[in-house]
């Protein structure tokens, strides 16, 4: 599945923005039996936090030989992995995990453990110095409910001339414009911080 499929399916066009209008019509297509319905889906963000050096190396080889190969085997997907050009935290491998259900994503570690093939594959990794680790450490979230109320979208673009023609329209918009100043949805008012990164994708990742 490309980038541009998966964020479409996701609800958030690639690089894109949907009207109030837009949003609304989907809505009522999907309550009216119009729109074709989706099962849930549970996404995962883990971000691999590296020291630069061999273990970028070492994480990378693990990512692409073992995990990425043993999570499919246990249905996950699709995958991506992405490393961080412009952002905090570099070097950081941003992994995202498409979880079938609640389930599936609880029993991942165990599928894992019984996976001798992933076993194999990740021995360099799961095999490291104490004095050497190949990470600083793992952050991960369950994107549905585990962090609220934060918001957290992925929004793709052909490059970064895309990027800065599309985020140029957009703080254009009239109807932006109208919402942002609006008594009650002011960034002062319902925002308290923002982070952001701009990631690349591997040439493995699925996403």
């Amino acid at each position: 599945m490309n980038r541009r499929d998966f964020v479409a399916a996701s609800m958030a066009a690639g690089g894109t923005w949907l009207s109030a209008s837009a949003v609304l019509e989907a809505l009522q297509s999907s309550q009216t039996g119009r729109g074709p319905e989706r099962a849930a889906e549970y996404y995962e963000l883990r971000r691999y936090r590296l020291r630069r050096g061999p273990a970028q190396g070492i994480v990378d080889t693990y990512l692409k030989t073992a995990a990425l190969p043993a999570w499919q085997r246990a249905g996950v997907g699709p995958i991506g992995v992405f490393s961080v050009m412009i952002g905090q935290d570099s070097p950081t491998f941003y992994v995202l995990l498409v979880h079938k259900s609640l389930d599936a994503f609880a029993s991942l570690p165990d599928r894992l453990a019984a996976d001798a093939e992933y076993e194999k594959a990740a021995a360099p990794y799961l095999n490291a110095e104490a004095t050497t680790p190949a990470f600083v450490r793992i952050d991960a979230s369950l994107m549905r409910g585990a962090n609220m109320p934060n918001l957290t979208y992925m929004l793709v673009y052909e490059d970064m001339a895309a990027h800065d023609k599309q985020w140029s329209a957009f703080s254009a918009d009239p109807e932006w414009k109208k919402l942002s100043t609006t008594p009650g949805y002011t960034d002062a008012e319902i925002v308290s911080n923002i982070s952001n990164a701009y990631l690349r994708p591997a040439a493995y990742s699925q996403i």
